[in-house]
């Protein structure tokens, strides 16, 4: 039993540990190498976005009509989406070293991440659900739904950044 419980230990420790790796550049600095940055993707991704997990939605919960799956959704997306942006507006004017432009121009990051997923779960799971917990067949349905629906395209779209825009130290 003890050599089980090391062996779970050890590999559920590997697991939670590969997404937190970090490498250190000393004296270099990240520079986009391709034109496009993620904040020129974002328009395609959130009709992408708004696209997919309405029609999933919709299909998996068994509501009739694409609009009222449509709202909320929409609702979601927008606030979700806004939750990078607005927390690098905050950062950068609160550190004065750029202005919001240079910062997300000169930035080493991907909108879309685990953060990303997280800050989506948070504000749009809680969104849909108030909205159409009455008008889907089985409300756990409905929230399995939109988890799985929100994971994929997250997942995608960080696919999607990382293939267009691409950037290095």
């Amino acid at each position: 039993m003890r050599k089980n419980n090391f062996c779970i230990s050890f590999f559920t420790s590997l697991i939670m540990l590969s997404p937190f790796s970090v490498t250190a550049f000393a004296n270099s600095s990240w520079r986009w190498i391709t034109e496009s940055r993620p904040y020129d993707i974002l328009p395609f991704v959130i009709v992408f976005t708004l696209f997919t997990e309405t029609y999933f939605i919709k299909h998996f919960c068994n509501i009739e009509r694409a609009d009222r799956v449509f709202i909320p959704v929409f609702i979601g997306n927008i606030i979700s989406y806004a939750m990078p942006y607005i927390t690098d507006a905050l950062i950068v004017r609160s550190e004065h070293l750029y202005t919001l432009s240079e910062f997300w121009d000169r930035g080493h990051f991907y909108t879309v991440g685990t953060v990303f997923l997280l800050m989506t779960l948070v504000a749009e799971i809680p969104v849909v659900y108030a909205f159409l917990k009455k008008k889907a067949t089985n409300p756990k349905t409905l929230l399995k739904a939109t988890f799985a629906v929100n994971v994929l395209t997250t997942v995608i779209v960080a696919l999607t950044e990382r293939i267009i825009c691409r950037g290095r130290w």
